[in-house]
């Protein structure tokens, strides 16, 4: 006789798809995080709080649920409610646009039970009463209970004040699933209603007394209903926990939150003891799972959702998963290796890629894989973004040299490759576990790394990358139950294969170590670099160093010069006042006297000054070395005195005084090169010292690293020849570094025996190369002003005709004869002053003719106006009676520049009046002024191009154009250091005209 019957379904059905069917804890927590994307969330967070409860909240601002969501949605298995987005309503998006649906099989919500036993849901939809459930998933472990046994508590309330109230009874009817319900009170219940209770209660009273036997049989210490009850008694869910929701704190009006209670160690964990292996791999799995859980370099929509992970200690919370402290998609454009396009049906590769920071544009690669095309078996287009570096840190802020990124964005990317590595595959945004997650190498990277390292180029340590899937494009890649990767498929087989295929292509052809990859074309311009780089920053070492001993040293010894400068000047007092009956005696005495001056006075010596100084530095080492120059020569010029006297006054042992000073001279230069000996002594110590354990350190380094090559040989975890390369490869690269240390070591080493002066040559190159920098950056300047000059002079030579027309036609409109006055005077005095852009253009016609002083006199006074006003300006008969054969262009400019020079420093004294003079001296002219003059020292540099000393507005170029200028025509200048040249107390320039015509 046939039958028709129906499956049966027992309680522990659902025990098998929720907690036992999720891989595990951080996987249930990323498939909670995905319906609340379905809910058109913009927040999801999961705070864990560390305190007496052990409380996990799991909160969004979705569109919440109503009681009638409750029932027919969430608490039917399999739901068809995700099957399509036609069903979400504009007031459920909440202003976002339409999501693909995550959910696949309507079970996610099952993975709450494996964050914990005791679940407390509550939902609010806008506009709408909360909604709560409470159940405890291990009433679904007993293989005794039929599921429609199990009773699961709702309540709907209006006001979040109410949840206090409800929650008791809402824990008693969840205790009724252990020990039986009772009547409820203002409830009637009929015979028939009665008989079922009654009926319910025996079945769970046998099927409890069944399982809890069983587990003793099991020897188990503790029964699954006495825990449960034993959590029921003592779970609690504060206010604290429930403001961590925003629709419980006022920020949202709509959202869902799960509160569990008794949490899993997992959870626990999260603010366990790192000293503990297992918290430290519960950690690491929790965060590598959650981190990057949405494609955030790839779909930038996906901005609009947020998700966190909160650890709550008392009063304080931090983040330890959040999308603001992740890889970034700066980060990822910052490295220096890049692949971005898709694969398409065919397997072929389109898109651009970047190497060692140079784009290469549209690259094709055929992948050479026959992709299945079949609707039921149909791959689809990948996204595919990867980016990975060199693993060359190289030293410091100069980085490595194979890495085209910057030290400080290669340190960057190196601390955040080991939280945020591996390649990630994501499904419209969201990332499909377990890929990317250290313990899973479905790409098979570290598998081919461990082969071959240097060919395949591509690891955890150096990679980051995402392959991006859509719901409507790759409908063949379906996602295991459990969340373990996709179903094996062939779908899934070729998946897998393409981009194991693009993998191994792109470093054979770029970034491996392949002989014919693009790699081996630009390491060697990556070297040069590096080695420039490191030459700079040598060298600005060196610059700093040279600026900071100046600075001690100036800082030092400028006073004890200003010291020794007093003692100097009582000591010659004291000479003079002897000098008339000075005795021999008196004459040694002074003697030694002016020798331990001179002792002292060089043992004060500041050398090798930077050529940039601060104006306070640069007036206190004037000081300093006017001072020191004053010292010496007075104290020589004292000695040659004392030297005669001591010939007039012949001593009987001359001899004898002689030998004294000779002896006294050794000693010194004896105590001077005994000190030298010993610094050098215990330099040379330290620094072989140094260099042993240097030597030891890189020793101990380079052994440590190949044994454990060796060692793993033998563990069997990596093959001889893979063992081989390594170590191959770790000697290329200790090699390179050593070298990098020693060479330069043993050349400098080989300099000192040939008694090359290290100090002066890094001096004269520090001097060098700032002068030769200062020079290239001025000119760059100079070059663009002389351009600019060329193309206004050039365009002003034309506008001026139109202008002068136009003025005429101006004029004769004025009524008002003085304003007609006033703009024909501005505008003359506008051209004239552009006339001198003349002499600075770069070509042009050359006339030469006779100039006078007085036609140079004149165009100095109309170029310079009211800037003369406040001046003394003197300029002579015979100045302005003599003539010279020359182009204007080469003689106005060259009047212009030393009269400027002498309008800005003569008001750089402070004194009464101001005086420049233009005269004639002995057939010369003497450019001359009143201002604070030349320093000796500086006269030597004083013509050379970007020489100056001007705090502000100076080039360094006048008086270098004012030379070149009159060599062009055969004349010379000088600055006069002649007395009978030196016409007023500041600065004197001297002209020698050929072919002067004087009156």
């Amino acid at each position: 006789m046939k039958k028709s019957i129906s499956f049966q379904t027992r309680a522990r059905a659902i025990d098998h798809l929720g907690r036992e069917q999720i891989a595990d804890v951080p996987t249930a927590v990323s498939e909670l995080w995905k319906n609340a994307f379905d809910a058109y969330a913009r927040n999801a967070e999961l705070h864990l709080f560390n305190d007496e409860e052990n409380v996990a909240a799991l909160v969004d601002d979705g569109h919440g649920m109503t009681i009638d969501d409750l029932v027919n949605k969430w608490l039917v298995i399999g739901t068809e409610s995700k099957a399509a987005t036609q069903n979400d309503t504009e007031e459920d998006r909440d202003g976002l646009p339409l999501r693909p649906k995550q959910g696949q099989k309507g079970i996610g919500r099952l993975s709450s039970a494996a964050l914990g036993p005791l679940l407390l849901l509550i939902s609010k939809k806008k506009n709408d009463n909360f909604v709560a459930l409470l159940i405890d998933w291990r009433l679904f472990e007993n293989p005794f209970l039929f599921l429609d046994d199990i009773k699961i508590p709702i309540e709907e309330f209006e006001s979040k004040n109410q949840l206090s109230k409800i929650l008791p009874s809402m824990y008693d009817e969840l205790m009724g699933n252990i020990w039986g319900s009772e009547q409820k009170i203002n409830e009637p219940e009929d015979e028939t209603a009665k008989t079922m209770r009654v009926a319910r209660n025996d079945r769970i009273i046998k099927a409890w007394q069944e399982f809890s036997s069983l587990e003793v049989e099991q020897k188990k210490t503790e029964t699954t209903q006495s825990r449960i009850a034993e959590t029921i008694i003592h779970s609690t869910f504060n206010e604290h926990h429930l403001l961590q929701w925003p629709v419980w704190s006022g920020q949202s009006p709509k959202g869902t939150a799960l509160f569990i209670s008794n949490i899993h160690e997992d959870l626990l964990a999260q603010y366990g003891d790192e000293n503990d292996p297992l918290v430290l791999k519960a950690k690491e799995t929790f965060f590598s799972t959650l981190i990057s859980f949405t494609s955030h370099i790839v779909e930038d929509h996906l901005e609009e959702f947020k998700y966190a992970v909160k650890l709550h200690k008392g009063l304080r919370a931090k983040n330890i998963v959040s999308p603001a402290e992740e890889f970034s998609k700066a980060d990822f454009e910052s490295m220096e290796h890049q692949v971005h396009g898709e694969i398409d049906d065919d397997a072929v590769f389109r898109g651009e890629v970047t190497a060692f920071g140079n784009l290469l544009g549209k690259v094709e690669i055929p992948l050479q894989y026959k992709m299945p095309s079949h609707a039921r078996s149909r791959v689809g287009k990948l996204k595919v973004l990867l980016a990975s570096f060199e693993a060359d840190k190289g030293q410091g802020e100069l980085g490595g040299r194979n890495t085209s990124m910057e030290a400080s964005i290669w340190a960057n990317i190196y601390e955040k490759i080991n939280e945020y590595g591996g390649l990630k595959v994501y499904r419209d945004g969201l990332r499909v576990m377990p890929y990317g997650r250290p313990d899973n190498d479905f790409f098979e990277i570290e598998a081919r790394r461990s082969s071959n390292a240097g060919l395949y180029h591509y690891s955890l340590r150096n990679m980051v990358g995402a392959i991006s899937l859509s719901s409507s494009e790759n409908k063949n890649l379906r996602d295991k139950a459990g969340r373990e990767g996709f179903i094996e498929s062939k779908a899934s087989k070729a998946f897998r294969e393409v981009v194991i295929l693009l993998l191994k292509e792109v470093a054979k052809r770029y970034f491996g170590r392949n002989p014919n990859s693009l790699r081996h074309e630009i390491l060697p311009s990556l070297q040069d670099d590096y080695r420039k780089r490191k030459a700079e920053s040598d060298l600005e070492k060196a610059k700093k160093k040279q600026r900071k001993a100046f600075s001690g040293n100036l800082k030092t010894f400028e006073p004890k010069v200003n010291a020794l400068l007093d003692e100097v000047e009582e000591y010659v007092r004291s000479l003079e006042s002897k000098t008339p009956s000075i005795t021999l005696e008196q004459v040694v005495d002074l003697q030694k006297q002016a020798e331990q001056y001179l002792i002292t006075l060089s043992e004060n010596k500041i050398t090798h000054a930077p050529k940039k100084l601060s104006p306070s530095q640069e007036q206190k080492f004037r000081q300093y070395k006017d001072n020191y120059g004053y010292i010496n020569n007075t104290l020589k010029s004292s000695i040659d005195s004392l030297n005669q006297h001591l010939e007039k006054l012949q001593p009987k042992a001359p001899e004898e005084l002689a030998k004294n000073r000779a002896n006294r001279n050794i000693r010194y230069v004896l105590g001077q090169l005994k000190s030298w000996e010993s610094q050098a002594s215990e330099i040379i110590g330290s620094e072989k010292q140094r260099l042993s354990d240097m030597i030891s350190k890189k020793h101990e380094e380079f052994k440590g690293t190949v044994n454990s090559f060796v060692d793993e040989v033998e563990r069997g975890q990596i093959g001889l020849g893979k063992c081989l390369e390594l170590i191959d490869g770790e000697m290329e690269k200790h090699q390179a570094l050593n070298e990098e240390t020693f060479v330069p070591y043993i050349n400098a080493l080989h300099s000192l025996q040939e008694n090359i002066d290290l100090a002066g040559l890094a001096d004269f190159t520090i001097e060098k190369s700032s002068a030769l920098q200062e020079e290239v950056d001025r000119l760059n300047s100079l070059a663009q002003l002389g351009i600019t000059v060329e193309v206004i002079g050039h365009e002003l030579n034309h506008m001026q005709f139109d202008a002068d027309s136009a003025l005429e036609k101006v004029n004769a409109q004025l009524t008002n004869e003085e304003d007609s006055k006033n703009l024909k005077r501005a505008y003359t005095a506008l051209t004239n002053k552009l006339k001198f852009l003349s002499p600075l253009k770069l070509s042009g016609e050359s006339v030469r003719e006779w100039i006078s002083g007085k036609e140079i006199v004149d165009y100095c006074v109309e170029f310079f106006g009211d800037k003369l006003t406040s001046i003394d300006f003197f300029y002579s008969k015979e100045f302005e009676k003599f003539q010279i054969y020359e182009q204007r262009s080469q003689i106005y400019p060259v009047f212009i520049n030393l009269l400027n020079n002498s309008i800005y420093w003569v008001r750089q004294k402070e004194q009464s009046e101001y005086k420049i003079s233009l005269d004639i001296v002995e057939g010369k002219v003497v450019i001359a002024d009143n201002g604070t003059g030349v320093y000796p020292d500086d006269i030597s540099s004083l013509f050379t191009i970007f020489f100056t000393k001007k705090t502000r507005g100076g080039r360094g170029v006048g008086l270098y154009l004012c030379r070149r200028n009159l060599a062009t025509g055969g004349h010379k200048i000088h600055y006069a250091t002649e007395q009978n040249l030196q016409i007023l107390s500041g600065a004197n320039f001297v002209i020698e005209f050929k072919g002067i015509k004087h009156a």
